[in-house]
């Protein structure tokens, strides 16, 4: 395989990395807009672009499977394909966490009351999920190690309110610690997107240091 096609095919697959990182952020924002408005109609969307995120994994993987097979890459080209392959993994499950947790709040939302306390702790994990999210995207295209590192810290705030929501649902109304199974199972869908884009933070850093670290 000349070089030339070999760059060719590994612009392919960064290009559709990043293209999984950008449909994962908006499918997050549409999840927001179905949690915080009740906008049913945009879970139809959402199973197409997870649809869509599949079809691009899969393609990652037959590109990554064809560059390896036809040219013994150099260290640096290896990396980019391994990485590539875990990266597109990462992202399409964030995708399908998505799709599961507007899917689920489509069934229960009306059989639930939240109060106003309860909401506003999904928000918060919520909006640290999304933050997360772009700026492990982010970190991958500018291949950013420091940010990649700084976004990765952020699981761990994540994982507090995750842990506080836990700890609530064994609590009840007299203590102000009561929360809803409904609360817990969001939360959980949420607090594993925060572990992948984690794990997206660590492809980066091994991408451009071949450092293995682990951040989640």
């Amino acid at each position: 395989m000349p070089r030339q096609t070999y760059d060719a095919g590994l612009k392919s697959i960064r290009d559709d990395i990043i293209q999984m990182g950008d449909l994962a952020v908006r499918m997050f924002g549409l999840y927001i807009r179905i949690f915080e408005k009740g906008e049913m109609e945009s879970i139809a969307r959402l199973d197409e672009m997870e649809k869509l995120q599949d079809l691009i994994e899969k393609t990652v993987v037959e590109t990554s499977t064809r560059l390896i097979t036809l040219q013994s890459p150099v260290a640096k080209d290896t990396r980019e394909v391994i990485c590539a392959v875990r990266i597109s993994t990462n992202w399409r499950k964030i995708s399908s966490h998505i799709t599961d947790m507007s899917e689920f709040i489509e069934v229960h939302s009306k059989k639930i009351t939240m109060d106003a306390k309860e909401k506003e702790t999904l928000e918060c994990i919520m909006e640290a999920a999304n933050e997360m999210m772009i700026g492990a995207a982010s970190a991958y295209e500018s291949r950013d190690t420091d940010k990649a590192l700084q976004v990765a810290e952020s699981d761990d705030i994540i994982d507090s309110i995750f842990g506080g929501i836990r700890l609530g649902l064994m609590g009840d109304e007299s203590d102000g610690k009561h929360v809803t199974l409904y609360s817990l199972v969001l939360a959980e869908h949420i607090e594993r997107i925060g572990d992948h884009a984690a794990n997206i933070c660590e492809e980066v850093i091994y991408l451009e240091k071949c450092d293995l670290v682990k951040l989640n």
